[in-house]
């Protein structure tokens, strides 16, 4: 099987919608990318440190933070949706940020990552090159955040939901944004880690994945455990390898998102710790779990269920013995 070499034709934009339409077989699953099975030596999931993403901490102030950290978390992924600063000015977001990562590492927490907001004004995907353009260079001013906040990886999304008959010219215009992207955050000691999206949007696949991301440097993949089907994800992990770069960790019932406590769902947990370590995964155990309706869970509960997985994971590798 030949390796697919999207970077090959970047220079011939003509080539463009006929290239991505003869990759559709493989984007949809029946062919294989350009995987890596391994990132190198096998990391122990006892090594993991435990992260949670402000799903389940809304408000960011010295007491909560504290908090946090006396719960066994060590890192935390700053959700820019999550704290309701939508139409603030870039330097009220700055002087947020600067806040918060005083706060962080007062207590000894570290900001490993943040998250780029989504919805229609962040859709790097978009047919309107106009749109386009001006999401890029918002984009922008979150890199400049998370820089300022010493984060390690910003996640952001492919696209918003999508017609499918325009799924071939969204992942010419994701690859071009992120391109650009790519270029403006070289050298600053950061990585854009663009993450796994359920059907319906691009990212949908480690092969679509590996699609949009070839040649590109500088850009990684952010795991998903609860937007994954029909594909497994302990398939995604295997087949994407080393461009894993940071992960949400969330359990679903294998047919819509959920964003529930790992355990409660269809995720098998041992498969996926598995995969995991054996990619040479290193980052936190990065949770991105919601309480909805009558749930009680908070991030005080994530130790708990931290310690059962990797318990479970290392009785599974006992009994295989």
């Amino acid at each position: 099987m030949r390796k697919i070499k999207f970077a090959a034709v970047l220079s011939k934009p003509l080539c463009h919608a006929v290239f991505v339409l003869s990759l559709l077989p493989v984007i949809a699953g029946c062919g294989t990318a350009n995987a890596t099975k391994s990132a190198g030596a096998k990391v122990h999931p006892e090594n993991w440190k435990l992260g949670s993403s402000t799903s389940l901490i809304p408000v960011l102030k010295p007491e909560v933070i504290k908090e946090v950290r006396e719960s066994g978390i060590h890192f935390i992924e700053i959700g820019w949706k999550d704290h309701n600063l939508e139409g603030s000015t870039f330097a009220d977001r700055m002087d947020y940020a600067k806040s918060v990562f005083a706060q962080a590492s007062a207590e000894g927490i570290t900001i490993w990552s943040t998250h780029v907001p989504y919805g229609k004004n962040f859709d790097i995907s978009n047919p309107d090159a106009a749109a386009r353009k001006n999401t890029v260079a918002l984009v922008k001013e979150y890199i400049d955040l998370a820089i300022e906040m010493r984060a390690k990886q910003i996640v952001l999304h492919p696209s918003e939901p999508l017609e499918e008959s325009t799924r071939a010219q969204r992942i010419i215009n994701c690859r071009e944004s992120l391109q650009e992207l790519a270029a403006y955050t070289k050298g600053k000691g950061i990585a854009l880690a663009m993450e796994c999206l359920p059907p319906n949007f691009l990212g949908r696949s480690s092969n679509e994945m590996l699609v949009i991301l070839d040649g590109i440097e500088g850009v990684g993949v952010c795991f998903d455990s609860n937007h994954l089907y029909p594909e497994k994800p302990e398939e995604f992990v295997r087949k994407v390898g080393k461009r894993i770069r940071t992960v949400h960790i969330a359990d679903f019932d294998g047919k819509v998102q959920k964003h529930w406590m790992p355990g409660r769902g269809a995720v098998d947990w041992n498969k996926v710790i598995d995969a995991l370590a054996d990619i040479g995964y290193s980052g936190p155990f990065m949770y991105e779990v919601v309480r909805r309706d009558k749930e009680t869970h908070t991030f005080k509960d994530l130790k708990a269920n931290f310690d059962s997985l990797r318990t479970a994971w290392s009785n599974s590798k006992t009994s295989r013995r």
